[in-house]
């Protein structure tokens, strides 16, 4: 008999209850964000932040409970989130932290609590109570990164040119209102929106320039409203080399007076009136003077050269310069006039003519410019033999016109201010000569001011391929007759004589190139730096080898080479460096037609080089013009003059 009580018969409830468990939380892969939407720096820039988990309900085989499973999330320290603008979906699988992060929020814990609820087993359900009432999910934190802020402004500053400029900035972070070590900060400056490093970072900022260049004739500017920073550069007219004849040179002309000026800003019309230079005189009888320079302002017309005597071939003299001339509509006058320079003297039989002046110092005036006066004609001369003399620049104030050469007596010595030659004073005292260190090294060049280079120095010659050796030192004290410096370019400084030529970018170039006949052909330099030379000490070289040295970046000539036979003097001491000087001036000034000659008779007896010999030339040399030794000499040096 059976005693069976319970039948076999299935039943659909489940009788172990489900557990409740986190299927995905991916709140755990949040990232580090930035303050308030901030960039830069590695970390994400994000204005709202959200976490999400998932939870499932399970029996032990797998399979899932009927019900539904409810998320509360809550902030650690704050308890449960509640209703609030900042939050979305507190009850839900995604919470979404909204508006831009601030410090204040670094460092927040946030999790999900999960519970569920079954279904009703009454009704048929499957599923009874978990056997876990709820389940929280793991705990995420937000990192917000410091919030960067500028703590002191970046400060100003006004030197003047060339001079160190500092500025500073200091900056500050926080993180929940707690400063952040400063020397945590990294900085980098920007010049112009690009970032720049330690060293030398040369800029250029475009702008509208205008540059307008005018010949001789008359013109007008107009200067538009918005302009700024006009400057306008002037020369004056030359004036026209004297004429030659077989037995004497003609005078070479006086140069006009250069100079730069700035105008006010602002529109303005200028009438330019450029006037020409003076014509040259021409070797014939009894005519062939120089024309002068004109120009269309009243008084502005250079004066005529003078007219050649009615017997032989003399030269005629070179016609004087006009000026230049600018009015001004604003002010309504003439704001600048250069002066012109004077036409050379017509060279005779017996001696040169002398050059003409280059026009006089810029005047200051109050007010506008007036009283403009022409050059004077030069002097004709008449019946017999002889050159005419230069006529005078225009302008304010022209140079004087040069004098004609005669036969009998000599000329006199140029005119002050007049465009003297020979071997005048060279470079001021601060002029930086580019020198060998020694003999025996060969070390970096190095640059020393021509004050203090010594005889027996060695200096680079003006292409730097040569090493020349110092023999002498010309020592210039102030001197009226000293002329005008000069510099290759208005953005150098003047620091050499008007009379010396330069070497620049590969050949030679000169104010006036017809000084020298025994040098290199010189391009003329139209374009000049020059102002007065005032009271100043002056120097030049004497150097072996190719003659030539470097000073200021440039190329120079020493002009007398070594100089020879004086040289040679100096150094077996039959003349002391105050005789030198004093010999070489006076064919620099005194002896203006003898100069080529001179030089050439020292040239030659400074290869001979016998100390006798040497002695009897300076014995000679030292006589009185009258005497019969002197007039040898003096007969010698035309001999040579005439013969190159």
């Amino acid at each position: 008999m059976s005693n069976k009580i319970w039948d076999d018969k299935p039943t659909d409830l489940t009788l172990n209850g489900p557990k409740l468990a986190i299927s995905s939380d991916t709140s755990k892969s949040i990232s580090v964000v930035a303050p308030n939407g901030q960039t830069g720096g590695g970390v994400t820039d994000q204005t709202s932040v959200t976490f999400s988990v998932t939870g499932v309900s399970t029996f032990p085989d797998g399979t899932n409970a009927d019900g539904g499973i409810s998320y509360e999330w809550f902030e650690i320290n704050d308890g449960a989130i509640g209703v609030s603008t900042r939050f979305t979906g507190a009850g839900t699988s995604s919470l979404t932290l909204n508006y831009a992060l601030s410090p204040n929020d670094d460092g927040k814990q946030y999790f999900s609590r999960l519970t569920f609820t079954p279904d009703n087993v009454s009704a048929g359900g499957t599923s009874g109570s978990t056997l876990n009432s709820s389940v929280d999910s793991s705990p995420v934190s937000i990192t917000v990164a410091p919030e960067l802020f500028v703590a002191a402004g970046i400060t100003t500053a006004t030197v003047p040119v060339d001079t160190e400029a500092t500025f500073n900035c200091l900056g500050g972070t926080n993180r929940d209102g707690t400063p952040v070590r400063e020397s945590d900060i990294q900085y980098q400056w920007y010049l112009n929106g690009s970032t720049i490093s330690d060293g030398v970072l040369q800029t250029t900022q475009s702008a509208s320039t205008i540059v307008q260049t005018y010949g001789v004739g008359n013109h007008t500017l107009t200067i538009p409203d918005d302009a700024t920073n006009v400057t306008i550069r002037v020369r004056g007219g030359a004036g026209g080399s004297g004429g030659s004849d077989i037995g004497g040179s003609g005078g070479s002309a006086g140069q006009g007076r250069v100079g730069k000026f700035s105008i006010a800003d602002g529109g303005r019309t200028l009438t330019i009136n450029v006037g020409s230079r003076g014509s040259n005189g021409i070797r014939a009888q009894n005519g062939g003077s120089g024309s002068g320079g004109d120009v269309s302002v009243s008084g502005g017309d250079g004066g005529r050269g003078g007219n050649t005597g009615s017997e032989d071939n003399s030269g005629g003299g070179g016609g004087g310069g006009s000026g230049v001339f600018i009015f001004d509509s604003v002010s309504n006058g003439y704001v600048v006039a250069a002066g012109a320079g004077g036409g050379g003297g017509g060279g005779s039989d017996g001696a040169a003519g002398t050059s003409g002046s280059n026009a006089e110092n810029w005047q200051a005036v109050s007010g506008s410019l007036s009283g403009f006066s022409n050059g004077g004609n030069g002097a004709d001369k008449g019946g017999g033999e002889g050159g005419g003399g230069g006529g005078a620049g225009a302008g304010y104030r022209g140079g004087s016109g040069g004098t004609a050469g005669v036969d009998e007596p000599p000329p006199p010595p140029p005119p002050s201010g007049g465009g003297g030659g020979g071997f005048s004073p060279c470079f001021t005292a601060d002029a930086r000569v580019l020198m060998w260190p020694a003999e025996s090294t060969c070390g970096d060049l190095i640059e020393r001011p021509i004050s203090e280079i010594k005889v027996g120095d060695y200096i680079i010659n003006k292409d730097r391929t040569l090493k020349n050796k110092v023999e002498f030192i010309e020592e210039h004290n102030p001197s009226l007759k000293d002329p005008d410096l000069y510099s290759p370019n208005e953005n150098i400084p003047p620091f050499a004589t008007t009379n010396h030529p330069l070497f620049v970018d590969g050949e030679w170039v000169a104010v006036d190139v017809d000084l020298y006949p025994w040098l290199e052909k010189q391009r003329p330099l139209r374009d000049a730096n020059i102002e007065e030379t005032g009271d100043r000490k002056l120097y030049n070289l004497w150097v072996s080898g190719d003659g030539t040295y470097n000073v200021n970046g440039f190329g120079t000539h020493s002009i007398m080479f070594d100089g020879g036979f004086m040289k040679n003097c100096f150094v077996q001491g039959l003349l002391t460096h105050d005789d030198v000087m004093t010999l070489m001036k006076k064919y620099t000034y005194d002896k203006t037609n003898l100069i080529k000659g001179a030089f050439l008779l020292n040239k030659i007896f400074g290869k001979i080089n016998f100390k006798l010999l040497n002695r009897l030339w300076i014995y000679c040399l030292n006589g009185d013009d009258l005497s019969k030794r002197k007039r040898i000499i003096h007969k010698v040096m035309k001999l040579l003059q005439g013969g190159v």
